[in-house]
């Protein structure tokens, strides 16, 4: 259905004189005659009742004013939405997150950025780091933050964070009590792992490399919170980010290594080949705010 007729249909109809609705259109009078005449024919009904003296609605025009009001409210609402999409205000946007990324500090910087960007609807969808990357290949989801180094060949990433590693003991461990730990005094000790896989995994075991020795690995856990509670269990230790410390799990005692400076990252990353002006407005925005800082 014509939006040109509808506009025309409603000025008559509270006007109901078609030659001041042509003026208050901008149009003059038998252009907006026809498109009246149009819109009848195609609802195969009488909107008015005119003659020379008067025009007045017709029952079936009454019931036209309501809809077609609410019809062209939503057409003008419509052509907002686009035009904040392709200026990348608004939209849809898919975000996957590793389990600890709003702990360290995702969730806080897109509030931030989402205060500018009202008119986005995102979703989130929780996945591994190393699950982010399939997804983003896949246009499963548009931005991801996860932790890094991590393999993403052909996916664009940004440092947005960056943490230290700290020692996590069990608070029966005879070094729990020092303000600092040597790594390399843990040779012999059992390690609790993330399962094997580029990313984290691959991270801890060079860190040990470097302090002189490769960590005897007995249990294995998907998620660091499991890996902290079974540190607190005491069945061995582990290498987590200092952002775990919020988590408060009794039983455990961070510490700050004094060999070795290791650090892991919080990365949004994208798919360069996803030309959403949303995820280019989020992803410069997520620069301006955290400026990158490199890998190590």
């Amino acid at each position: 259905m014509d939006t040109r007729a509808l506009r025309c249909f409603l000025a008559v109809a509270e006007e109901l004189h078609f030659g001041r609705a042509a003026v208050r259109l901008n149009m003059s009078q038998p252009p907006v005659t026809q498109q009246i005449k149009k819109l009848e024919e195609q609802l195969q009904t009488r909107l008015f009742d005119r003659n020379k003296r008067f025009v007045r609605l017709t029952l079936a025009g009454v019931a036209l004013v309501e809809e077609a009001t609410r019809l062209l409210a939503q057409m003008d609402e419509l052509a907002i939405v686009v035009k904040r999409a392709e200026r990348g205000e608004g939209g849809r946007l898919r975000i996957g997150f590793a389990t600890t990324a709003l702990l360290a500090g995702a969730g806080e910087l897109y509030q931030s950025i989402r205060k500018t960007l009202p008119c986005i609807n995102e979703t989130w969808v929780e996945l591994y780091s190393a699950e982010q990357v399939d997804a983003l290949e896949r246009d499963q989801i548009d931005i991801g933050f996860a932790r890094t180094p991590l393999e993403h060949h052909g996916l664009s990433s940004h440092v947005i964070a960056t943490h230290s590693l700290l020692l996590a003991l069990p608070a029966s461990h005879e070094a729990a009590e020092c303000e600092t730990v040597a790594l390399s005094s843990m040779s012999a000790e059992t390690f609790v792992l993330s399962s094997r896989g580029p990313g984290f995994h691959d991270s801890v075991i060079s860190i040990c490399q470097s302090a002189g020795f490769n960590p005897k690995i007995n249990f294995r856990a998907q998620h660091l919170f499991a890996i902290l509670n079974l540190v607190s269990v005491g069945v061995g230790i582990a290498l987590v980010p200092e952002y775990m410390a919020k988590l408060n799990i009794p039983g455990i005692r961070l510490k700050r290594m004094s060999d070795v400076s290791a650090v892991t990252h919080l990365s949004v990353m994208w798919n360069p080949a996803n030309r959403s002006p949303i995820v280019a407005q989020v992803v410069r925005q997520m620069q301006e705010v955290a400026p990158s800082r490199p890998e190590a």
